[in-house]
């Protein structure tokens, strides 16, 4: 899978559907040639090529042509400064510099009525805000807030984000300089396993006997159970847009999947991955190996995916292409459950004193690849 290191600041956007775009939309797609062109592979991959870049995605996944998005101002306690307060901010700078210049007692007088005129007006400020972030608190979807989270986030400190120390025993202090050591360092962590010998693998047919295909039931209700709080990904097309689709905008996305799955074709888009860095509770974070990364597909590729899932899974279970040892990547088989089904034989083990071996494995920053 390609992967692009990014540190970014993910925002919230607050959804209104123009439909009157979407019915235009919908004449555009059935009278032009883009059904056509879907049935040929070459033809379809230039398509995808520029579904980002191209008018298909302006009109299909645009923030601005789309759907039409207004930046979500999420309640916040810390406000821009009036212009009362900047003005008290210069006069006390002001006294300031002139009590330092002349060390009278009339400066220094003034000095401090200033700090106190300042003092008074941020307390007031700071208390109409309090007051003005309670009032706009409710228990809509929304703003997704309740009285005790907000008192949790008013009582949480601010996280201090330090420079990085690399292994010269410099400072990476700028985002760009903190992206290129966090790539130096996941390059040397996740690393391909030494393969000795390659394996043939099975000849495979290249069309199945019975072709996969998606209906748009199918489509609809995965779309559905998507989880709205789910960050984006490169796209930044996040999951709440996904569910306020209309059904002109699901059925193209079922041609596009059809497509993917007749041609055999994923697109390399898709593939790639904006890798947001998470430091770890306790511990030093000045260093890079303090953080474990995490991946934010675009929302297209998890969708698809999770369709895919819903016709494998039957099969796997079927034919039990799966063996019962397995428990990684597993619905309803955690460590817990590998754990109580070796607990017999590790008993019997400790019973007949033989000698009984553990392996700790220590894993950090993920899985090896």
């Amino acid at each position: 899978m390609d992967g692009c290191t990014e540190i970014s600041t993910l925002d919230t956007y607050t959804i209104h559907m123009d439909r009157q775009n979407f019915m235009e939309i919908e004449e555009n797609f059935y009278s032009g040639q883009t059904y056509t062109l879907l049935m040929d592979r070459q033809n379809f991959i230039e398509i995808i090529k520029s579904f980002h870049g191209g008018q298909t995605y302006t009109l299909l996944m645009d923030r601005q042509n789309f759907i039409e998005i207004e930046e979500y101002q999420q309640p916040s306690f810390n406000r821009i400064f009036s212009a009362d307060i900047q003005r008290l901010v210069s006069e006390k700078r002001r006294a300031r510099m002139e009590w330092q210049q002349h060390r009278s007692p009339q400066h220094k007088a003034r000095l401090r009525e200033c700090i106190t005129q300042l003092r008074n007006l941020l307390a007031s400020e700071k208390t109409a805000s309090f007051k003005e972030y309670l009032e706009n608190l409710d228990a809509t979807s929304e703003t997704n807030y309740s009285l005790w989270r907000a008192a949790r986030n008013l009582k949480r400190p601010v996280q201090f984000k330090p420079p990085l120390r690399n292994s010269s025993g410099d400072w990476a202090r700028s985002d760009c300089e903190k992206g290129n050591l966090f790539a130096d360092h996941l390059k040397t962590v996740f690393t391909p396993n030494a393969c000795a010998d390659v394996v043939d693998l099975p000849s495979t047919v290249s069309s199945p006997p019975h072709p996969v295909t998606f209906e748009f039931r199918e489509v609809q209700n995965v779309i559905a159970n998507l989880n709205p709080k789910k960050a984006p990904g490169i796209d930044g097309i996040s999951n709440k847009m996904m569910i306020e689709l209309p059904r002109v905008a699901v059925r193209i996305l079922l041609f596009i999947f059809n497509a993917m799955l007749r041609l055999e074709y994923f697109p390399n888009n898709w593939k790639v991955a904006v890798v947001k860095m998470i430091p770890k509770p306790g511990k030093d974070l000045t260093k890079a190996e303090s953080y474990r990364p995490i991946s934010l597909l675009p929302t297209m590729s998890k969708l698809f995916e999770k369709l895919l899932v819903t016709k494998l899974s039957p099969i796997l279970a079927e034919r039990n292409c799966i063996p019962d040892h397995q428990f990684g990547f597993r619905r309803q088989h955690g460590t817990i459950e590998q754990t109580h089904k070796e607990a017999p034989s590790s008993k019997k083990v400790i019973v007949q004193h033989y000698l009984l071996m553990y392996l700790k494995l220590l894993i950090k920053c993920g899985t090896k690849v």
